[in-house]
C-alpha cells in the first residue's frame, strides 16, 4: 500500500476528472489484479464513465449492463463527486472486506482532488463554450480536431466535418435588431443538437458560421447530416417584432472528410499529417462557399427557404 503522503501527492497531481479516473482504477487493479475496477468522478451518475478490466482502461458505454459491485463514495463538503467500485470480488468474505477497506481510503484521499478536477473542467468548459448557444467555441472546437485528426489519422480511421453558415444573418441583425439575432442563432443550435449524432462534436466557430466533427464517418454521410439539418431549419421560424412576425431561418453548408482532404493537399504538395485536419475544415468551408452562390455543389448544399432579404421591413426589435 502506499503511504498515504504519496497517495495524496499523486492523486493531487491529476487535475481533470479523467486523469483522476485513470490514477484510481490503476491503484485499484494493483490491489485486486482480479477483480474489474469502476469508476466516476466529476459528475454524480449511476453508471461508472470508465473501467479497467486487466491492463486495459476503456469508456463505459451507456447500453453495457451492470454487473453486480461493491462501491464507495468520493465525497467532500457534503458533495458527492464521484464514486469507485470493484466488480467480480472473490466470494471470500475477508478478501471483500480488505477491498472495500482499499475503496474507502482511496476516496478519502480522492476527495480533494475530485473536487479540483471538477472545478477545474467546469473552468475549461467555460472557455471552450459560447454562451449563447451552448456549444463549443472555436477555441473547443479546434482542441477537439486535433485530437480527432490525431485519432483518425493513427488508427487509419474516417473523420468528416460540416460547415454550416447563415444566409443573410446580417439582414436579421439590421432590420430586426441583436435579440433577434440571438434568437435565431439559438434556434440554429437546437436544431443541429437535434438533428446530430451523440459522438458528433457541434461548435459555434464564427458568428454565424457552425461546424459539426463527424468521427468515423464520410463527407457523403456528413452531407446526409447536412440536409437533414437544413430540412429541420426551414421548418423553424424565430419570432421578432414583439410577436408580429415570424422569419424563416435560411443557411447553406458543406462537407469534407480527412481522406479528401490529404488527397487535395498531396496534389498541392502539402497537406500532410497533421494539417490535414485542417486543410478538411477549409475544403468543407470552400464547398459551403459554392452552395451558398450556387445553390447546390458536389458536397455542399443551400437551403431552400427564402432567407431575410434587404428589402424586408426595418422593424426593430430590441425586445
Amino acid at each position: 500500500m502506499r503511504q498515504n503522503e504519496e497517495l495524496s501527492d499523486l492523486l493531487a497531481s491529476c487535475l481533470e476528472p479523467s486523469s483522476l479516473e485513470r490514477a484510481l482504477l490503476a491503484l485499484m487493479v494493483e490491489k485486486c489484479p482480479g477483480a474489474t475496477a469502476l469508476a466516476s468522478v466529476g459528475k454524480p451518475n449511476a453508471r461508472p464513465a470508465t473501467f479497467r478490466d486487466g491492463q486495459r482502461i476503456q469508456a463505459w458505454h451507456a447500453p453495457d449492463t451492470m454487473p453486480p459491485f461493491w462501491a464507495v463514495p468520493i465525497h467532500e463538503g457534503g458533495d458527492v463527486l464521484g464514486w469507485i467500485a470493484y466488480a467480480g470480488l472473490p466470494r471470500r468474505w475477508l478478501v471483500r472486506e480488505a477491498a472495500v477497506g482499499h475503496l474507502r481510503r482511496l476516496a478519502a484521499a480522492a476527495a480533494i482532488p475530485a473536487r479540483n478536477a471538477r472545478r477545474f473542467a467546469q473552468t475549461l468548459d467555460l472557455a471552450l463554450r459560447d454562451p449563447l448557444t451552448s456549444l463549443l467555441n472555436r477555441r473547443g472546437f479546434d482542441t477537439f480536431l486535433e485530437r480527432e485528426g490525431h485519432r483518425a489519422i493513427r488508427h487509419d480511421r474516417s473523420l468528416a466535418v460540416l460547415v454550416i453558415d447563415l444566409d443573410q444573418f446580417k439582414n436579421i441583425n439590421d432590420f430586426f435588431g441583436h435579440a433577434a439575432g440571438d434568437r435565431a442563432l439559438v434556434t440554429v443550435a437546437t436544431v443541429l443538437k437535434e438533428s446530430a449524432r451523440r459522438t458528433d462534436v457541434m461548435a459555434r466557430i464564427g458568428g454565424d458560421e457552425f461546424a459539426v466533427l463527424l468521427p468515423d464517418t464520410t463527407a457523403e454521410n456528413a452531407m446526409i447530416l447536412g440536409r437533414r439539418f437544413l430540412r429541420a431549419l426551414s421548418a423553424q421560424r424565430v419570432v421578432v417584432g414583439g410577436g408580429r412576425r415570424m422569419l424563416m431561418i435560411a443557411a447553406s453548408a458543406g462537407a469534407a472528410d480527412l481522406s479528401q482532404a490529404a488527397d487535395a493537399g498531396q496534389h498541392a504538395g502539402e497537406c500532410t499529417g497533421e494539417r490535414a485536419a485542417a486543410r478538411m475544415v477549409e475544403l468543407a468551408d470552400e464547398r459551403m462557399l459554392r452552395a451558398k452562390h450556387a445553390g447546390r455543389a458536389p458536397f455542399g448544399e443551400r437551403s431552400e427557404t427564402t432567407p431575410v432579404s434587404r428589402d424586408a421591413r426595418p422593424t426593430r426589435d430590441h425586445s
